[in-house]
């Protein structure tokens, strides 16, 4: 997820980011699971993306990772749990809306 200006100034690269967007969701791959998970949460705190969700609908969770002085502090949400969000503050969301809608 990103700002409208960073949006406008990606022009005719829309792959090519040269700052932090807002947000990155990553939906756990069964065969990609380590590379979800641990490879790209590296990738993604080195460009300072402020916070980061994986949602794994294997185990049914929802990660919510905040990005704290160059390392994710990652909080995990369960079943009825409100899911809370630094960057998006007036997020209703819970895991058990996240997984019925899949």
């Amino acid at each position: 997820m990103m700002t409208l200006e960073q949006k406008r100034g990606l022009g005719n690269q829309p792959d090519m980011l040269h700052e932090p967007c807002l947000l990155v969701i990553e939906i756990v791959s069964p065969t990609c699971r380590t590379v979800d998970t641990i490879e790209k949460r590296e990738e993604y705190a080195q460009f300072g993306i402020p916070e980061y969700w994986i949602v794994d609908f294997l185990l049914g969770t929802f990660s919510v990772l905040s990005l704290v002085n160059g390392t994710y502090i990652e909080k995990v949400y369960q079943e009825n749990e409100q899911i809370i969000s630094n960057v998006f503050a007036k997020l209703s969301l819970s895991i058990n809306q996240v997984m019925a809608d899949r």
